[in-house]
């Protein structure tokens, strides 16, 4: 009931379920919802994030160095993107971005498994923490509607939707 209510499946009652189809707007207007809410995320913590915060997400992004596994890359990354959120301590745009990661997994994890995937993306998370680091928030700006628009860009060349 959770996948249908996001979307994922659709309910054939009697019959099953059927994994649902997204279009090219679909996925671009997934994205662009996260972009809003990432870009606000940043601008609550620019300030707000502690040295310790930044050890912390500099940390989860350490043990993404040499990892292969596309579904531990994904755990984790969401991970970094959670505690960014978390630091803005919203609940609205904590919970708005959980059913956002979840779309994102969803349609990011064939772009991602290729070899090609994760190429650039942890440089785009390290360029993001550089500028959280440097309280520069036109940086920060940069770099996640740089890290998001990139992983649409991926997605969208990797499996044509409808």
């Amino acid at each position: 009931l959770e996948l249908s209510h996001k979307e994922f499946v659709e309910i054939l009652p009697k019959k099953g379920f059927l994994v649902k189809d997204l279009t090219d707007k679909e996925v671009s207007d997934i994205y662009g919802f996260r972009l809003a809410l990432e870009k606000d995320v940043i601008l609550h913590v620019i300030e707000k994030a502690r040295k310790k915060d930044l050890v912390f997400l500099e940390s989860l992004l350490n043990k993404l160095v040499d990892c292969k596994d596309v579904k531990t890359f994904l755990e984790i990354d969401i991970l970094f993107h959670r505690s960014l959120a978390q630091l803005t301590d919203n609940d609205q745009i904590i919970n708005a971005l959980g059913g956002i990661w979840d779309l994102c997994i969803w349609v990011g994890f064939r772009a991602l498994s290729n070899q090609y995937g994760l190429i650039g993306v942890l440089d785009e998370h390290f360029a993001l923490l550089d500028s959280l680091k440097k309280k520069d928030p036109a940086g920060a700006l940069d770099a996640i509607e740089a890290h998001i628009n990139n992983s649409l860009k991926k997605i969208l060349g990797t499996y044509r939707y409808k």
